[in-house]
């Protein structure tokens, strides 16, 4: 039984540098075509570099389905020296991505996470803590889903808006004291429309000529000590500040 799953994650492995090298370099290219382009921007406003010590968890706001496409690019240049080091964790909803046939090659970097079953967002934190306490790089997305799609909003001092954040996100830093590196995300909803007119066959289809624009912000440190809502709210609050600044 223990070689039979030994043999399973050098599998595993493999599969993954093999996605890597292959699919993986195809779509960074693209990504630098965007860049090239000006199709997608990247500012960076981060003064401090992050660390892998406790892991880092990457949030970000999540205006379109784009976002888990586009962020792992980010991490590229660490993940081409050091493929299963430092490949991103990627969360994807369990239903848009995940579950479909055509995404079995997402599946050694994903935890999905079932946002339909409160036992299914509980076992995928636990799977997430486990993978920050290993040191890996994890993209989380605090909305719990689209910001379209919510009820209730935080808005800042220019109107930007994002959805209430889950205190789960709290519980996952508290438990792990993990490094948090807040990202801004806008335009990508004008790229992949969430709402695509059924009348229009082309909107269905990413509309690369749109602008895109992805802020980083300078990595946030926890103790672990904190009370969960303060460390939910301190990262609302880094995320409100990231959206109102200048290009």
């Amino acid at each position: 039984m223990k070689e039979t799953r030994e043999k399973t994650k050098i599998t595993e492995k493999i599969l993954q540098i093999l996605v890597i090298y292959t699919i993986g370099i195809v779509g960074w290219l693209l990504f630098k075509l965007l860049l090239l382009f000006k199709r997608i921007k990247v500012v960076s406003y981060q003064e401090e570099p992050f660390q892998f010590q406790n892991g880092l968890l990457v949030v970000s706001n999540h205006p379109s389905l784009l976002e888990p496409i586009l962020i792992p690019f980010l991490f590229f240049r660490f993940v081409f020296w050091h493929p299963i080091k430092f490949c991103p964790i990627n969360t994807p909803d369990k239903k848009n991505y995940y579950d479909k046939c055509f995404w079995f090659w997402i599946r050694g970097f994903s935890i999905p996470v079932d946002r339909k079953s409160r036992w299914g967002r509980s076992r995928s934190l636990v799977k997430i803590k486990n993978a920050l306490s290993k040191g890996k790089i994890v993209i989380f997305f605090p909305e719990g889903g689209r910001t379209e799609k919510g009820k209730e909003f935080v808005f800042s001092k220019k109107g930007k808006k994002i959805r209430l954040l889950e205190k789960g996100i709290g519980w996952l830093i508290s438990k792990t004291k993990a490094q948090v590196l807040p990202l801004w995300v806008e335009g990508t909803e004008g790229i992949l429309p969430n709402s695509p007119n059924p009348e229009e066959l082309y909107s269905t289809f990413p509309r690369f000529w749109k602008r895109a624009i992805i802020k980083i912000g300078n990595p946030l440190k926890f103790s672990g000590d904190e009370d969960k809502e303060k460390i939910v709210k301190e990262i609302t609050s880094s995320l409100l500040q990231l959206a109102d600044k200048e290009e």
